[in-house]
């Protein structure tokens, strides 16, 4: 059994030894051996990375448009013989009036038919003009009576279909066996675009 002396002895030796583990030990540092720090320059950012906004289309530049189906029966005179019938088109338009929110567009289509045609037991060339008139409106609540407009297209989109009709014979052609159109029908849908005229 130690004396006191001896205790009190041992604790001290003991106690200049002892390392505690429990606090983060950090070693002095001599700061001026680092660079010093700059701050980053604000770069710009390059063209490529820059959001451009996109200026809307004014309704003014807008170009507008209508469409339309128009419908047509055609009388031939005299009668065609059955599957001669071929049709070429042309369409012409006209704004007639601008209205408050409203332009009215009016038109036609000019339809040259031709046709074998059967006269007096004989066939025989023939063709036949008709011009179809058609009206459409092109709406928006941004149109002004006051404004100007032009029209920038007009075709036709597509024929929905074009058929010969009131087939059979005639009293007229009694001698003649092949069989006669009398009529011929077509459905087509027509665009027409229009655009302001700015000053």
């Amino acid at each position: 059994m130690l004396s006191k002396s001896e205790e009190t002895y041992m604790n001290s030796h003991h106690k200049k030894d002892f390392i505690n583990i429990s606090a983060p030990y950090f070693p002095p540092i001599d700061l001026s051996v680092f660079p010093k720090v700059q701050k980053p320059l604000k770069s710009s950012r390059s063209p490529k990375t820059q959001k451009t906004k996109q200026s809307l289309k004014a309704p003014k530049s807008q170009t507008m448009c209508c469409r339309q189906i128009v419908e047509h029966k055609i009388q031939l005179v005299p009668p065609a013989k059955k599957g001669t019938v071929k049709v070429d088109k042309q369409i012409f338009t006209t704004i007639e009036k601008v209205c408050s929110e409203v332009v009215v567009i009016t038109g036609y289509i000019r339809k040259t038919v031709t046709y074998t045609a059967v006269a007096h037991n004989r066939e025989i060339p023939n063709h036949i003009q008709d011009d179809v008139p058609f009206q459409c409106l092109i709406e928006s609540t941004d149109i002004k009576e006051n404004h100007q407009f032009s029209i920038v297209e007009k075709k036709i989109l597509g024929e929905v279909f074009a058929r010969e009709a009131n087939l059979g014979s005639s009293n007229d052609f009694r001698s003649y066996r092949q069989t006669l159109a009398f009529n011929f029908i077509e459905k087509d849908v027509i665009k027409v675009s229009i655009k302001m005229i700015t000053k």
